[in-house]
């Protein structure tokens, strides 16, 4: 069993140790100390970094049967060791950790919601709570609740208590651990069983601010920053709000009204662009209509005129009379039969009558979307095979339900390397390859053929 120094003392940064076991662990060498102030990754606070004998850690694992293992690129061979940990991260980690417990207690305290998640990583911390929403003057009280606790200073206890004690405690969660039971008192405030690093006197937190509310699956997600992050946070938007302003020519306190003046018009020319679009789409509809070639002009229906030509030739037994040599001989055809000859029939006018309207736009043609539901408007029988040859390649099919149009989008985005979806009579993609659009498009009406004629299979 590994003794856990971060239990006692979060606060130490060197510490020496003896080596008692190796492994290879997915490659790399894997050591297990006497003792180690090294905290694994567990319960949603990642592991400490920092050097075994001047060789990087990489990985901290809780190997559950009470060993600690420290995974490094390197092997040690000596026994003992001598380690550093790197402080920066690890006080990080302390401040993100001991301002959860803070605000998870806070937020009991104003909504009466509990904290059944944690995560917290280099670049963001959260708590999931089970709540339906959470409103803005809630937030505010929360952190106006959290931060009178860090500003006060108040004292945080580490104790580990037998099961007896801990059942006597007000503790905000219950722990299903056996045995003792590490606790995390923050002074007149917060009772929580936990076994990772804490700062010691709340004010080190350095203060809690929520950067965000997210609605999850039946809860809400709450982002939130402690101490250094925070500095770090307002560099970072600060720097963005300067940047927005220099382009504007303004300040940044006017960044944010000038902002929302350009965001109205932006809103005000995208509609007068899909008007002209709608209307330019509307022209190449129906010029394009024009252009189209009928169906039957590409489909071998031959084979299934040969199947009505037996209807033919029964319809004529049936009238030539009893008296005429002629007579033929036919057994009445099967309920299925006639249904099969009603639907070549039915396919047969189809044919006839829909459009195909097959075309390789040019990038100043497009959008593609709207041309395809302009001609459908036009064209009650049409199916629709477009493509735009731009910097991307895009597709958009259109027609009957009759015809598996996403397997057609399939074998063609294949084509020209991209992917696509949408519905049963409208799909479009995109690729990469423009150079092979023309051959999307043909091997697009093939499908399209092909799909149709499996209506008679």
């Amino acid at each position: 069993m590994t003794e856990r120094i971060y239990y006692h003392d979060s606060y130490l940064t060197k510490f020496s140790a003896k080596v008692v076991n190796r492994q290879k662990e997915n490659g790399f060498f894997g050591l297990v100390f006497d003792k180690t102030a090294f905290y694994p990754t567990s319960g949603g606070q990642p592991h400490d970094q920092g050097t075994v004998n001047g060789i990087p850690i990489v990985k901290v694992v809780d190997l559950n049967n009470g060993q600690i293992l420290h995974l490094l690129e390197k092997d040690i061979k000596k026994i003992n060791i001598d380690c550093t940990i790197n402080w920066l991260t690890r006080f990080d980690h302390m401040q993100q950790h001991s301002g959860q417990h803070i605000l998870s207690q806070s937020f009991l305290k104003v909504t009466g919601a509990t904290t059944v998640g944690f995560h917290l990583s280099g670049d963001y911390s959260t708590i999931d709570l089970d709540i339906d929403n959470v409103s803005d003057h809630q937030i505010k009280k929360v952190e106006q609740l959290s931060n009178r606790i860090v500003y006060e200073n108040r004292l945080v206890y580490m104790k580990i208590l037998g099961q007896e004690e801990v059942s006597s405690l007000k503790v905000r969660k219950k722990s299903n651990r056996k045995g003792p039971i590490r606790i995390i008192e923050i002074e007149e405030f917060d009772i929580s069983p936990c076994g990772g690093t804490h700062v010691k006197k709340t004010a080190e937190i350095g203060g809690i601010f929520v950067k965000s509310v997210d609605r999850i699956n039946r809860g809400v997600r709450i982002e939130f920053l402690c101490g250094q992050r925070i500095i770090e946070s307002y560099r970072n938007d600060l720097s963005s709000l300067e940047n927005i302003a220099k382009q504007l020519s303004i300040t940044p306190q006017e960044a944010p009204k000038r902002v929302g003046i350009l965001l109205d018009e932006l809103k005000r020319l995208r509609k007068e662009a899909q008007k002209r679009n709608l209307h330019s789409a509307r022209d190449i509809a129906r010029t394009l209509c024009n252009e189209a070639f009928l169906f039957k002009t590409v489909v071998d229906f031959s084979p299934l005129l040969a199947e009505l030509k037996e209807e033919v030739l029964y319809k004529k037994s049936l009238n030539n009379g009893s008296g005429d040599d002629r007579s033929f001989d036919f057994l009445e055809p099967s309920q299925a039969q006639v249904d099969r000859w009603e639907k070549i029939k039915h396919f047969g006018e189809l044919l006839g009558k829909t459009k195909v309207i097959k075309h390789l736009l040019s990038e100043q043609d497009c959008p593609l979307k709207e041309i395809a539901q302009a001609i459908i408007k036009q064209e009650r029988f049409a199916i629709v095979l477009l493509a735009c040859q731009s910097k991307n390649s895009q597709l958009v099919f259109a027609g009957p339900s009759t015809i598996d149009l996403q397997s057609v989008l399939d074998g063609c985005v294949k084509l020209i390397g991209g992917k696509g979806g949408g519905s049963n009579t409208f799909v479009q993609g995109g690729g990469c390859n423009p150079r092979k659009l023309s051959m999307g498009l043909d091997l697009a009406l093939n499908l399209v053929v092909d799909s149709f004629l499996e209506n008679f299979k």
